[in-house]
């Protein structure tokens, strides 16, 4: 399916949105708990910010958000919107982790 089709389908305009919102959310989240002296768990993440630092972290991002776009307009939609539904859990729980810790180390 060509992209621009793909922001036609209203799911699949929804989901990957959220996609990109929880990356963003991911980049800043990680960047200030490493503001504030916590460690990057994911070990792609960590070789990823020792090579580049921060901007290396925000060009994993829209790395991120391109393969997930190429894979919405190559899968069959149901395993388009089911690839970007995971990931985008994965990643929300990644942010919520990393908020809470933000939030333990300030207190």
């Amino acid at each position: 399916m060509p992209v621009g089709d793909l922001f036609r389908d209203l799911l699949l305009r929804r989901v990957y949105i959220a996609a990109v919102v929880f990356q963003v959310l991911d980049a800043f989240s990680t960047a200030a708990g490493l503001r504030m002296g916590l460690d990057e768990r994911n070990p792609f993440t960590v070789s990823v910010l020792r090579s580049f630092g921060v901007p290396g972290l925000l060009l994993q991002k829209v790395l991120v958000v391109s393969l997930l776009l190429a894979a919405m307009a190559k899968l069959p939609r149901r395993m388009a919107v089911a690839t970007v539904v995971i990931t985008t859990a994965v990643t929300a729980y990644a942010v919520f982790a990393n908020l809470a810790a933000v939030v333990a180390t300030a207190h």
